[in-house]
This record gives C-alpha cells, structure tokens and sequence, in this order.
C-alpha cells in the first residue's frame, strides 16, 4: 500500500499537509488536484474560500485567504495572512 500524499489533520480543515513534494495536477484528495508545485509540509486548499475567509488546520482558524483561492491552492505567506476574528 502506497502512504498518502497528504495528512488532513482534522474532519473539519479547509487544507491538507503535504508528506512529500506534490507537483502541479496531482490529485490530492478526491477530484482536487495540486494546480502548483507543493514543498512538504506545506497547505493545499481542499475547497473554495474567498477573500477574508478563514483557513483551518487542526480545525483552529491559521489566517485569513488575502484573495479568492480554489481547490488545490497552495496556501502559505503569500495568499493567508493573520487577523482579528470574534
């Protein structure tokens, strides 16, 4: 049996850990697929999220999408920023 490409950490999570280097078009989970190249330890969005929204990782809120992201988004510094939330 192959390990899987990506750990989700929590039911709940809008992303997935990448385990190992993903390339651009592997499918990570279900129908979505990496649309660029993703280091290991690195997010990948499993869903739509707009501008503003939370991202989840341990179903904790980890920042905020600074634009409208896609399926298979690779979420770090440049696109999830921190903020204040109630």
């Amino acid at each position: 049996m192959t390990a899987p490409l990506t750990i989700r950490l929590h039911p709940a999570d809008n992303v997935v850990v990448a385990r190992m280097d993903i390339l651009s078009g592997t499918k990570v989970e279900g129908e979505v697929a990496a649309a660029t190249r993703v280091p290991p330890g690195h997010k990948i969005l499993t869903s739509a999220v707009k501008k503003g929204e939370p991202l989840r990782k341990y179903n904790q809120i980890i920042g905020f999408a600074t634009e409208n992201l896609a399926p298979g988004a690779h979420v770090h510094t440049h696109n999830c920023v921190m903020g204040d939330f109630e």
